[in-house]
């Protein structure tokens, strides 16, 4: 990999968490015609690429793979989900293309994908913490009775009561109780409902395969009449 290469992927590994939102995008709705130049405007791409250099000279985009260097290219394109992945790649020649980053666009804002090294180390932190939590469990449960064979034994109730937090040892519970009024089992209930009730309207919403931005034959309704 040339310096260049290596630089290009230090900026990518720094926009692993950074997201692109267009507010005066007059476009229109994002399609498979456009969403190259809605991205273009984001800091995720890269102005020396050739699908700039084509734009400029107002020349058509087929003429992409008939060069060589850096471009972008639309990998799927799910217009009625407004859902897209765009592909930053190398050109080599017209069957050839070395894939360097991948970025995807949902409901108008741009984001860059998670690398297979990324997801994985995400997945073994959290696997590390669990076995953590188990071997931890496990040392608590752990019973010793030379009187008795085996002389070791496990209860695991009593660690698992042991590891839940008591009320007293809340670790959310503000520190001036005075500050915050204790909330009635009527009011958590309403909560409960009301959490119960969003989540059915969420869910219907996504078996009709609509956003939850959508609210086209439904009457919006304000969260304190749930």
């Amino acid at each position: 990999m040339d310096p260049q290469e290596q630089e290009q992927g230090g900026d990518d590994e720094a926009r692993l968490g950074v997201c692109f939102v267009h507010p005066s995008w007059f476009g229109g709705p994002l399609g498979p015609h456009n969403v190259l130049d809605f991205f273009s405007a984001s800091d995720f791409y890269d102005k020396s690429c050739n699908n700039e250099l084509l734009r400029m000279q107002e020349r058509d985009m087929s003429l992409l793979r008939a060069m060589t260097g850096l471009e972008y290219e639309i990998r799927y394109a799910d217009e009625a989900q407004g859902i897209f992945l765009l592909c930053k790649q190398i050109r080599e020649s017209p069957d050839l293309a070395h894939p360097q980053t991948y970025y995807y666009v949902m409901h108008g804002t741009v984001y860059q994908c998670p690398t297979i090294q990324h997801v994985l180390t995400a997945r073994m932190t959290t696997c590390s913490y669990h076995l953590e939590e188990a071997f931890r469990m496990v040392s608590a449960a752990v019973r010793f009775d030379p009187s008795t064979e085996p002389n070791y034994s496990y209860d695991f109730t009593a660690a698992t009561d042991a590891a839940q937090p008591s009320a007293d040892e809340d670790p959310d519970r503000p520190e001036d109780d005075a500050a915050v009024p204790e909330k009635t089992q009527e009011e958590l209930y309403r909560l409960q409902q009301t959490a119960d009730r969003s989540s059915r309207i969420l869910n219907s919403i996504v078996g009709q395969g609509k956003r939850p931005g959508d609210t086209a034959g439904t009457k919006k309704r304000r969260l304190v009449d749930l």
